[in-house]
């Protein structure tokens, strides 16, 4: 008399049947990881929408134990899916950054940011130069001015003067330049023109530029840093004895010290000129 076939447990047959789907699903996994991302979201994709189609069916059927384990493996079919998806569109690479930044604007790649992971080159001090020793310069002689005097060197900072005369006389309605080095100063009769910068005329000494009253010994200091200026020289300060500066056209400064006054004659003076 034959024996009835006994049937295996069907939970033992769906939970076998399980458990070699996600064997082979992570097996599949590891070959499309190393195929690349698309690959892995496309299959993920796709078991997941299986696994919540089976997932559905099982939960009607009221079967526990399989819905179970259909939920673990939808857990991990969502992992490796998002682990794959960050992968497509997560944070671009320091160097694709460089280059998309400088394709935008017309440029090129930079070159900083490219080459930062290169290893450094120790620097090279660079061996300094030899410097020349200095050489020793002659001081100059004091030279002599147009009217036969030498003049005076420069002390302490002082500028030196370029010359320096004595008892130059000056008559109304002629006028010189103080910029000259010719031994009449270029006289002439003229207007205060053509480079003429003092001129005698009418009991006034009138000037091209501003004129600087003055007192003591010939120093350009007191000209330049003078504050109160004015323009000609006349009335009480044309007097024996009075020092003035008088600013040449180019732009020089002459100390004038009036020796001699004849009204509507004559001037005698000394000049130092820097």
């Amino acid at each position: 008399m034959s024996q009835p076939t006994q049937q295996p447990d069907r939970r033992v047959v769906l939970v076998s049947t399980i458990a070699g789907v996600v064997g082979a699903t992570a097996g599949v996994m590891q070959w499309l990881t190393s195929a690349g991302a698309w690959a892995v979201v496309a299959v993920g994709v796709v078991g997941l929408a299986a696994a919540a189609w089976a997932l559905a069916w099982l939960w009607r059927q009221q079967r526990a134990v399989p819905a179970t384990v259909v939920v673990m493996l939808l857990v991990a079919i969502a992992a490796i899916t998002g682990a794959a998806t960050d992968r497509i569109v997560g944070r671009p690479s320091t160097q694709s950054t460089a280059g998309d930044s400088a394709a935008s604007t017309g440029g090129e790649p930079d070159i900083a940011a490219a080459t930062s992971s290169l290893p450094s080159q120790p620097s090279r001090t660079p061996t300094p130069a030899s410097t020349p020793t200095p050489t020793s310069t002659p001081t100059p002689s004091p030279s002599t001015s147009a009217s036969g005097e030498d003049e005076p060197a420069s002390t302490g900072g002082e500028l030196e003067p370029t010359r320096t005369a004595k008892g130059v006389e000056l008559s109304s309605s002629y006028a010189l330049d103080l910029d000259s080095v010719a031994e009449n100063w270029n006289v002439e009769r003229t207007n205060l023109s053509r480079g003429r910068d003092v001129m005698l005329s009418y009991g006034v000494l009138r000037t091209t530029a501003d004129v600087v009253v003055v007192d003591g010994e010939p120093e350009h200091a007191k000209c330049e840093n003078a504050v109160t200026r004015q323009r000609n020289i006349g009335g009480e300060q044309l007097r024996a004895g009075q020092s003035f500066c008088v600013h040449t056209s180019e732009k020089r400064w002459a100390w004038i010290t009036l020796r001699r006054y004849a009204p509507s004659e004559s001037i005698t003076f000394d000049v130092t000129v820097w």
